[in-house]
């Protein structure tokens, strides 16, 4: 068992889950979920806008080298494009990016993902983790979006 996390999509932030004053555990599946997604990864130079030159992500990235092991997504990226197809389809690239080490680990056989914009300003992200065991645990995030809509 792992120290659980909770994560509110309203204020975009995660925190430690503590339950009747103690720590809440978990199976670890839900926390590293979280992790990936909401975590920044490191962003490229090709990767930001125009006379930005903050990467953010985790530093140590940098040691990694091209063929190993990063961290987090870059979804933080796309919070400042419009709500559009376009942007729609890179969270669900970018989620799925982020997710690729469950099944390369073979923590999980495959991953699925989904995102839709289900309201003005709010983007679904639907994911279902499939086990080797073939169990699926679905998750749903709701996002909310502050960059304006493709209609503004």
């Amino acid at each position: 068992m792992d120290i659980a996390l909770f994560f509110d999509s309203e204020r975009l932030f995660g925190d430690i889950a503590v339950v009747a004053g103690r720590l809440a555990t978990d199976d670890g599946l839900l926390t590293s979920v979280l992790i990936s997604l909401f975590s920044d990864a490191r962003a490229t130079d090709d990767d930001l806008p125009a006379g930005e030159t903050f990467r953010r992500g985790w530093a140590g990235e940098q040691e990694v080298g091209p063929t190993g092991d990063r961290f987090g997504s870059k979804l933080w990226l796309r919070q400042r494009e419009k709500q559009t197809e376009r942007t729609r389809a890179l969270v669900e690239a970018d989620a799925t990016e982020a997710l690729a080490w469950m099944i390369e680990d073979k923590v999980a056989v495959a991953i699925e993902i989904r995102a839709e914009w289900v309201a003005h300003e709010v983007l679904g992200l639907d994911v279902v983790v499939v086990k080797p065991d073939g169990s699926r645990i679905p998750f749903r995030f709701r996002l909310n979006w502050a960059a304006e809509s493709e209609r503004n």
